[in-house]
């Protein structure tokens, strides 16, 4: 017992980092879409681990002191493996074939259960620490936790410094280090063979490095694929990989005029995360021709632009388009400070970027909080695009975006002066969705303005791939008008939005087939919402609440989808979303098979049924919780990484204390159920006046925000910390059998909590799994009777 805390400390802190640095490892590789595959594996691996023990527990138990630190040495190894051996191509899955290829979901399924084996290791080992000092399981929670705690600060550090491969390779030594600390004096030779196999794997990666094999359909691996194309900038940070990439064919010009018979330039190309960012604009000194012929002109057209907002400014088009109309004050809001520094680099082998502009003043922070708390209006804020050139097989589906929920609109409108107008870019998408959402949106916010005729401030104009809408607070008059319609007609641009134009206008320069997309689009301006509301797809605004804006799917009908659309091109309307129930079943499968069914076959104890409510209800309970926690602070916060580590870090640090401190607390007895009520009650209130806390405090500067951010986590995880050991004491102490069934219970319901609770989230809203994730504990604390001593 003397070095176990320690050694469970560093095991606990690898495990989280490896799951983080997975995570950005496959968002490299494929999409942003695996988080919840990442943490379900994870537990997976915990779960099976517990049915494990149970089965086997006698055995294991005996050569127990061989064992934790033979496996603790095995856990780096089959990271390290099962990283190289997904690379391959024999065995690497790729998103886009997983619903046509057999062979494409077989290696899904392969890629869970490959990664699965060290967390399985890992689990072991600390569920037979646990087993063998039940009487001190406080303690050592306590450093399981902190350790988890402190491993989402150090893939921080790793990732900031390292690149993801690199960093994995790093992340590996620390159960190496705290399987050092528990080899026995004696028998030393037989962990010979596995430090060998780890010495002989950190130096292939060192010598060898293996970058991630990256989609063959993510937009920079069809880039490089061009013969001239090269990297000349290549950024890993916090945030994301950075790549630049410069090519004489590479020429991007979306939203320009079909009748433009200028030249359009070379330019470079940014990818972030292998996904296209857009390209790096022309020197701020010089006219754009290309801004002067598109539809990006629009809202500098209708009226003079003084003060102009972009949102997300991403490589700086927006701003440049505002630089090139004059315009004498510009803030530029970016939170990613990764590409922000790959441009950096790039500008200073090159000409100025747009935003060392004397006009431009750049914040790395989320436009909401400042815009929420300072006096600035303005004249113009443009919002990021909706959808991308060339589309993206709805796999942006579940990527929460809180610059376009109706509570972020309401900022924005209330942000500019009485002459001032919302802008924004859609792409077309076919059969019809983001555009109609966004009309929805622009024309809800306008009546929840008090605007009852949303048509009279609101102009459209479509281009053969892209929808420009611009909202102002005045009323569109007729001088605008006219001068919309000859802007249209002189670059071949139709009027989608205009009053008093017919329907043989919107459709005279770019046609598009049947009229379901102008039919719907007049009703919704009417105010008759009806046939929106029940459309194909989920086409309301979105909210801070469901901060879903590019998700379209509705399960409710999916039959009629499959009625219109060949069941062939399904997939391809919503890949992300589609993506996580095929996790969910996947959780689902691997965990009876692998949690339920040996310790249900195996004779464990007889308290199945009330071990199953407890740990089940408390295992799905704290995931549930930890999920919803990031959601709100990653909004609350404004730096989405920052914000998942914080909330992880005092979670988890707060719950190992509270873990600690449940030493002193009778299992099964009155304090045990009053760790359960303060949970429920602290969750509960949280239901209602979280959101309010929040919203109030948020212009307030980072000090204040982390010590509101450190206390509103810390409180109800301090006492969620509490019921898990109580309860492995409670059981042990009364039946000693159960606790590797409890354990194995407790990784189920936590292995399907990641991707149910995104599922939820996106049905019923962010609310909804946070009264869920209350009434889990309240279910604990009705079952915990049931567990107590005998």
């Amino acid at each position: 017992m003397k070095r176990v805390p320690q050694a469970l400390f560093l095991l606990s802190l690898s495990i989280i980092g490896f799951q983080i640095i997975l995570m950005r490892i496959l968002s490299v590789n494929q999409w942003d879409n695996f988080a919840n595959l990442i943490i379900s594996t994870a537990m997976l691996g915990f779960g099976s681990a517990g049915s494990f023990l149970a089965v086997f527990k006698k055995r294991l138990l005996r050569r127990a002191d061989t064992l934790i630190p033979l496996l603790m040495i095995l856990c780096p190894v089959f990271m390290l493996s099962a990283y190289r051996v997904s690379q391959a191509e024999a065995f690497r899955f790729d998103t886009y074939l997983v619903f046509f290829s057999a062979g494409h979901l077989l290696r899904l399924g392969g890629f869970i259960l490959l990664y699965f084996l060290p967390f399985f290791l890992c689990a072991l080992s600390i569920g037979l620490i646990y087993v063998r000092n039940i009487g001190s399981i406080g303690r050592l929670y306590f450093s399981n936790l902190a350790g988890s705690g402190a491993g989402g600060f150090a893939a921080l550090v790793l990732l900031k410094y390292l690149f993801p491969h690199h960093a994995l390779t790093a992340a590996a030594f620390f159960p190496f280090a705290a399987s050092i600390l528990l080899i026995p004096e004696k028998g030393r030779r037989i962990y010979f063979t596995a430090h060998a196999l780890f010495a002989a794997l950190i130096t292939l990666s060192i010598i060898s490095p293996l970058p991630p094999s990256m989609s063959q359909y993510k937009p920079l691996a069809r880039t490089k694929l061009i013969d001239d194309a090269e990297v000349t900038v290549k950024k890993s940070g916090h945030h994301s990989l950075v790549h630049i990439i410069e090519s004489g064919r590479l020429r991007h010009a979306p939203g320009i005029s079909l009748n433009y018979a200028g030249h359009i330039p070379a330019r470079p190309a940014v990818f972030v995360n292998g996904n296209a960012a857009g390209s790096i604009p022309g020197y701020h000194g010089d006219s754009d021709p290309l801004f002067e012929n598109s539809i990006f002109i629009l809202p500098y057209l209708i009226s003079d632009r003084h003060k102009v907002a972009v949102i997300s400014s991403g490589t700086g088009t927006f701003v440049s388009h505002a630089i090139n109309a004059g315009t004498s004050e510009i803030d530029a809001f970016e939170h990613n400070a990764d590409l922000l520094v790959a441009m950096e680099k790039w500008h200073k082998s090159n000409y100025p970027s747009v935003y060392s502009h004397g006009s431009v003043s750049l914040y790395n922070i989320e436009a909401r909080a400042f815009l929420r708390n300072t006096d600035k209006n303005y004249d113009l804020i443009y919002l990021p695009s909706a959808g991308s050139f060339g589309g993206s097989s709805g796999l942006d589906a579940l990527k929460e975006n809180f610059n376009t929920t109706k509570e972020a609109l309401a900022i924005y409108w209330n942000s500019l002066n009485e002459n001032g107008s919302l802008a924004v870019t859609v792409y077309t998408d076919f059969p019809p969705r983001a555009t109609l959402k966004t009309v929805y949106m622009l024309s809800e916010m306008l009546r929840s303005s008090g605007i009852s005729d949303p048509e009279q401030h609101m102009i459209g104009v479509r281009s053969w791939n892209a929808v420009n809408f611009v909202v102002s607070k005045r009323p569109v008059c007729r001088e605008t008008i006219k001068n919309v319609i000859e802007f249209c007609r002189n670059n071949s641009f139709d009027p989608f939005i205009l009053s008093g134009i017919s329907h043989e206008e919107k459709v005279y320069f770019n046609y598009i087939p049947g009229t379901e997309l102008f039919d719907l689009t007049e009703k919704i301006l009417k105010g008759d919402t009806s046939e929106a509301d029940d459309y194909l797809f989920y086409i309301r605004p979105a909210t801070d609440n469901r901060p879903y804006f590019s998700r379209y799917l509705r399960i409710s009908k999916f039959k009629d989808l499959m009625q219109k659309f060949p069941i062939n091109e399904i997939p391809f309307l919503e890949l992300g979303y589609l993506i996580v129930w095929l996790t969910l079943i996947f959780s689902i499968i691997f965990s009876a098979v692998l949690t339920i069914l040996p310790v249900a076959i195996h004779k464990s104890g007889g308290k199945k049924i009330p071990v199953l409510l407890y740990f089940g209800s408390i295992g799905l309970g704290y995931m549930l919780i930890e999920i919803i926690f990031i959601q709100r602070f990653v909004l609350y916060l404004g730096k989405p990484l920052y914000a998942v580590t914080a909330v992880l870090g005092i979670l988890l640090v707060s719950s190992g204390a509270g873990s600690y401190f449940s030493d002193r607390i009778a299992p099964g007895g009155k304090k045990h159920a009053y760790a359960l009520a303060a949970i429920s009650s602290v969750l509960i209130f949280y239901l209602f006046a979280l959101t309010p806390v929040l919203n109030l405090t948020s212009g307030a500067n980072i000090g204040v925000k982390s010590v509101i951010t450190l206390f509103t986590v810390a409180l109800p995880g301090f006492f969620m910390g509490m019921p898990f050991p109580l309860g492995l004491k409670a059981v042990g102490n009364s039946d000693e059998d159960s606790v590797p069934w409890a354990w194995g219970i407790n990784g189920f319901f936590s292995v399907i909590a990641a991707p149910l609770a995104l599922i939820v989230a996106v049905e019923a809203g962010s609310f909804a799994v946070f009264s869920a994730g209350a009434a889990a504990y309240l279910t604990a604390l009705v079952s915990v009777r049931k567990i107590k001593i005998r």
